[in-house]
């Protein structure tokens, strides 16, 4: 009886490790869709020296198209992936006095590859935290003095994040991602101000960090 018992328990661990692997193990394809909130810190050095600063932020649409692969190992996972993403929307800041100076940051295009280890809760469900790194574009336009500096720059950015995964059938994934993108600061010269015909202002930076919620389906091969 033990020894029946003891084969019974050993299929039952075996066959729950398979469905585990099946869930999450082997390469996938997705989409994501969700709401990307951005703070942005401001500042601004006039010609008179004086140092302006300000934070502003505002919400936009994000959408992402994802393609990886996973493996798991008893009860941990440990996967990569590249992500290729869109945001809609852009920050502005405002400062009436002076030159009346407005600053628009405008994110795009981003192409982040990404590491995710993660913790199986069942059989169908884990928990991950992931670290990402990649580039995104950016255009920026800068208003003062009754004229207008425009660039577009492709920046360095770092993703951190978490987030929760659950199988929803043979190969179908429901996937739940709290993210953050972080990027260095961006500082338009005193050159590039005087060239475009803005005298109020010397130099203009921005730093911008963004939060995102995003919801999606992943399919697995």
């Amino acid at each position: 009886m033990k020894k029946i018992i003891l084969a019974a328990v050993s299929t039952l661990v075996v066959v729950s490790a398979a469905q585990a692997t099946e869930s999450f193990s082997g390469m996938y394809a997705g989409a994501q869709v969700g709401l990307s909130s951005t703070k942005t810190e401001h500042e601004r050095t006039m010609t008179s020296n004086a140092l302006r600063k300000s934070t502003d932020g505002g919400n936009n649409f994000a959408g992402t198209l994802l393609v990886g692969y996973g493996q798991t190992f008893d009860s941990a996972y440990a996967g990569v992936e590249a992500r290729v993403g869109m945001l809609t929307g852009t920050t502005k800041t405002f400062d009436t006095p002076a030159g009346g100076l407005t600053i628009s940051n405008t994110p795009r295009e981003s192409y982040i590859a990404a590491a995710r280890l993660g913790y199986l809760l069942t059989q169908k469900a884990m928990v991950f935290i992931s670290l990402g790194a990649g580039m995104e574009n950016t255009s920026y336009k800068i208003q003062a003095d009754g004229k207008s500096f425009e660039a577009k720059k492709r920046e360095l950015v770092f993703v951190p994040g978490f987030g929760t995964e659950i199988a929803v059938s043979e190969s179908l994934n429901f996937r739940a991602d709290f993210n953050f993108t972080v990027a260095k600061k961006r500082t338009i010269s005193e050159n590039q101000l005087s060239e475009a015909g803005i005298t109020t202002y010397k130099t203009a930076s921005f730093k911008p960090v963004r939060s995102a919620f995003m919801l999606g389906l992943s399919y697995r091969f």
